[in-house]
């Protein structure tokens, strides 16, 4: 019986390719699970040097994966990062607002909007926005003008992301 060590390293990266491609999530804007998918992919070939015996290049590779975890963890604390959500507010049928009106809240309140949709309904009118830069200071202030509003029913304001 001949073992082929290229084969069985195939098959292993090929099976562990498969399990890194189902972490990897699209949520909302962004993706999720690169990091736990090369994470995964790393581990498993640190696992083949360590099992057909390369130990100083199995050492000298978790040494760099643990170095480039660290700098990505670092780097993920010090970079700014894009935060979106998304705000629907529900108005009487009645009130006299459009999508400029709405964009001009949403500016006072600190959020760009990427793109506002509406909805009327039978007695309610409700609009969607997907807004850029929100944080908690700025849902807040968000909120108090929508709160003073008169013509306001209802609203709600989902972040995404981190």
């Amino acid at each position: 019986m001949r073992i082929d060590p290229v084969r069985m390293a195939h098959g292993v990266l090929t099976g562990i390719g498969f399990l890194c491609g189902g972490v990897i999530f699209r949520e909302g804007f962004g993706v999720r699970g690169l990091t736990t998918a090369a994470s995964l992919w790393m581990t498993a070939s640190l696992g083949i040097l360590f099992g057909v015996g390369f130990f100083d290049l199995a050492i000298a590779g978790s040494i760099a994966t643990f170095i480039v975890l660290a700098a990505v963890r670092a780097s993920e604390r010090f970079l700014p990062q894009r935060r979106y959500a998304t705000v629907r507010v529900h108005y009487h049928r009645s009130a006299v607002i459009n999508r400029e009106a709405l964009e001009t809240i949403l500016l006072s309140a600190g959020l760009m909007a990427i793109s506002i949709s509406q909805k009327v309904g039978k007695d309610s009118q409700e609009f969607q926005a997907t807004v850029s830069g929100n944080s908690d200071k700025r849902m807040d202030l968000l909120a108090s003008i929508l709160i003073s509003a008169p013509d306001v029913i209802g609203f709600e304001y989902e972040p995404h992301g981190t």
